[in-house]
């Protein structure tokens, strides 16, 4: 389901946020978006994706491959919840042609 970028990012943050205030280990975020039948990223894909929010702001690094929620703007925050209804929005189902005989 996950094939545009800005989806897998929206899904780990919204893992992250919904966790606020508690940090999560990388393998406790992979964990979490198993269970909501997300296909999680390798864990290095994965620590990339949250070093990259760390340099923007929107995750804190609390140690060790531990990761809390940052600031995002309330637009931003609610993109990151309603991920799955955008991705959605995004793709529409394809439409088969009807064929008159």
């Amino acid at each position: 389901m996950l094939q545009r970028h800005i989806d897998r990012r929206r899904a780990v943050l919204a893992v992250v946020f919904a966790a606020r205030p508690a940090p999560l280990t990388v393998t406790e975020i992979a964990e979490r978006l198993d269970a909501q039948n997300v296909e999680p990223p390798d864990p290095k894909r994965l620590a990339d994706l949250l070093r990259n929010q760390v340099n923007n702001g929107h995750v804190i690094k609390r140690g060790r491959a531990t990761f809390a929620a940052g600031y995002l703007s309330r637009s931003s925050e609610w993109r990151v919840r309603n991920w799955r209804l955008l991705a959605a929005r995004a793709d529409p189902p394809q439409r088969v042609p009807v064929k008159y005989s």
